[in-house]
């Protein structure tokens, strides 16, 4: 990606890119089984794999790594929460040490999660 693509692309993507949490209401509340049994029965929807995860402390649904980061759901109530995981900053390098993505590679992540983030908002694809 040049420059000039670099100074011409879309703020939303540029604020999406900058935040590592988003937090969604709902109508209604919501529980992690309900909301994962949701999204199972439309797969198609998001971008990658997820699946439930139990833990010591909590449940979330986890999404698949992609390029060393993925996403991470929790309901609560009316409240969705999504955050973006990173595996770890130093696995990331490229040629000559830099730590960071290729502007493109973000770029394209940060699609994905906009995605996701569409899909929970509105209830339909990316693609419809």
């Amino acid at each position: 990606m040049d420059l000039k693509t670099m100074t011409q692309m879309d703020p939303a993507v540029i604020e999406a890119m900058s935040k590592s949490k988003e937090k969604l209401s709902l109508r209604k509340p919501i529980t992690l089984d309900e909301l994962f049994s949701l999204m199972e029965q439309d797969k198609a929807r998001f971008p990658g794999n997820f699946k439930l995860k139990k833990g010591l402390f909590g449940a979330s649904i986890v999404f698949d790594m992609y390029m060393n980061m993925g996403a991470k759901v929790k309901a609560k109530g009316t409240e969705v929460i999504i955050n973006r995981l990173e595996q770890n900053k130093n696995v990331i390098r490229q040629q000559g040490g830099k730590n960071r993505m290729q502007i493109n590679q973000m770029a394209d992540f940060v699609q994905s999660t906009k995605s996701v983030v569409n899909s929970l908002k509105t209830g339909k694809s990316a693609e419809t």
